[in-house]
């Protein structure tokens, strides 16, 4: 990043935690509705922070100084409680105990992207199961042949899904 923009990571963290201020909350006062997004990243892989976003505008909101669930409630709570309409979150039960807790009317739902990776997360885990456990190694099960819908296989992979 230094080499790229001439600005040091800390000075970057420094400027992304600015943005977090009462202030920049401010035109969610003037919203009849608002619809969140609280996701997960990290800074480095390794320095998890929350960010908030409101989605339907696609803006960001706040990026947290950390991840902790304490300091997710006490930004949230300068959200207007009344307008929040929605909050779409990870697949993480302390962002919905905290999305609930603060905005008890707003409907919690789960990103689709998070809820499609975990599919895939688990029926490539089901697949090795298949194929290590119960067939002893002698069947290579194809992991691209389960990550993609039936319908979009040739006649020839269907046959191949079709008998593992």
């Amino acid at each position: 990043m230094k080499r790229e923009l001439g600005v040091g990571y800390s000075t970057l963290r420094r400027l992304l935690e600015r943005e977090t201020d009462v202030e920049a909350l401010g035109f969610m006062r003037n919203e009849d509705q608002i619809y969140l997004g609280i996701d997960e990243h990290s800074f480095r892989h390794q320095e998890l922070v929350h960010t908030v976003t409101e989605v339907k505008q696609r803006r960001v909101v706040g990026i947290l100084k950390d991840d902790r669930i304490a300091t997710l409630k006490e930004f949230l709570g300068k959200i207007p409680k009344d307008k929040v309409k929605e909050v779409c979150i990870d697949m993480k039960e302390g962002l919905r105990k905290a999305a609930e807790a603060v905005f008890p009317l707003a409907k919690v739902v789960v990103d689709p992207f998070h809820v499609v990776a975990d599919s895939n997360k688990r029926m490539d885990e089901a697949r090795r199961i298949e194929q290590d456990v119960y067939l002893r190694r002698k069947v290579q099960i194809p992991k691209k042949i389960f990550l993609v819908g039936r319908e979009k296989l040739t006649e020839e992979k269907r046959q191949k899904v079709d008998a593992c």
